[in-house]
């Protein structure tokens, strides 16, 4: 994990939540009744928790590094390894990694050369978690896209009404 990154992305997030969080609260930029804007905040509680939530166990969880294990794994099982580059997906065969000191991978596990590791089932090196999404933190990384999703619709459509009712008061004063 890049701690540089999750500074920055913790940051972001509680910067545009608290921002959020004083617009509804703030007679000037909305146009709400007391209570519906205490309603909109209460139901914007559990968004931010979830995606920040799923934000942490992603970047914060293994993504799945390759292990000594596969070495041990290929051997019990009779499981080929081939020691030169495979171009296409070969099932049941093993590589060999050149950089990580000659690791045995299984198939579809990738180096990273951010990282310096060898992931499993590697998708991409996210630069906002500070780390790769790989086998095992792939489910938090869609959860944290997800609920990013929903907390930026849920906010688009809650200060609509207003920038369109400024966008009109505008127009009334020309």
């Amino acid at each position: 994990m890049n701690i540089l990154s999750f500074f920055f992305i913790t940051v972001l997030s509680f910067f545009i939540y608290i921002c959020y969080l004083y617009s509804l609260n703030n007679d000037h930029l909305n146009n709400y009744s007391q209570w519906v804007s205490i309603l909109l905040g209460i139901l914007s509680g559990p968004l931010f928790i979830f995606y920040y939530w799923s934000y942490i166990r992603c970047s914060l969880q293994n993504p799945g590094y390759v292990t000594d294990i596969w070495r041990a794994n290929a051997e019990e099982n009779n499981i080929r390894i081939e020691c030169r580059k495979i171009r296409n997906y070969a099932p049941n065969v093993y590589t060999v990694c050149d950089k990580c000191d000659f690791m045995v991978r299984p198939e579809r596990a990738h180096h990273c050369s951010i990282c310096n590791k060898c992931i499993l089932k590697m998708d991409h090196h996210c630069p906002w978690l500070g780390t790769c999404v790989g086998e095992k933190n792939m489910k938090f990384f869609f959860l944290f896209l997800f609920y990013g999703f929903l907390i930026t619709l849920y906010i688009t459509l809650s200060i609509t009404p207003t920038f369109i009712q400024s966008f009109k008061r505008n127009e009334a004063d020309l």
